[in-house]
């Protein structure tokens, strides 16, 4: 025989937690466009993705809140919202600003004696203005922070890895974006020999 044993609880002895909550919903934009796929979060929230038009709704404990919105390529955002217990709030749009995109790559080889130059390709989404940083810069190479122009012309004694060279560009509202690459400096033809041998010869 199986034998049950019951056992009845007061449910006036059990303590439930004080369940306020509201609704906080809005849209995160870029450039006037939804992004998709921001990451929206608060403390003592379940985080929660935007969607293809970039709207979100965060269930949150009654009371003030810093919300913030996340993604890879864009500058974070933050802002405060208030909701009440069993109140639906819904914000202004907030906007994300997209961090400027480098649209290629510099050459991974030079030449002695040979002209090196690259010239980024860059787009920002919102057109926004931007200026160029580098590490890494070799001895025999000039860069200009404002087309991002890495050029030199390397010689014999140059011949060898240089890297990583990191060069970034950043919009005037701070978002940024970075590419880093080496460069190999091989043997080539040059050294001023003919110029010598052109000097003899007059």
């Amino acid at each position: 025989n199986v034998r049950y044993r019951l056992r009845v609880y007061n449910p006036g002895a059990l303590s439930l937690p004080d369940l306020d909550f509201g609704i906080v919903s809005g849209t995160i934009l870029s450039g006037g466009t939804g992004v998709a796929g921001a990451l929206v979060s608060a403390p003592g929230a379940q985080p929660q993705y935007t969607n293809g038009s970039g709207y979100f709704a965060l269930f949150l404990p009654a009371g003030s809140h810093t919300v913030t919105a996340t993604l890879v390529g864009y500058q974070s955002v933050s802002f405060p919202v208030s909701v009440g217990s069993g109140q639906d709030v819904s914000v202004a749009p907030v906007n994300m600003n997209a961090a400027p995109r480098f649209n290629s790559f510099p050459a991974p080889t030079a030449k002695a004696y040979s002209l090196y130059t690259y010239t980024p390709a860059v787009v920002d989404p919102e057109g926004d203005s931007y200026t160029f940083s580098i590490t890494g810069k070799p001895g025999w190479a000039s860069f200009s922070t404002v087309s991002g122009q890495l050029s030199g012309r390397p010689v014999a004694r140059d011949i060898g890895k240089y890297g990583p060279i990191t060069i970034t560009v950043r919009d005037s509202k701070g978002a940024s974006n970075s590419i880093s690459f080496n460069i190999m400096v091989t043997e080539g033809s040059g050294g001023g020999l003919p110029g010598i041998f052109m000097l003899l010869l007059k």
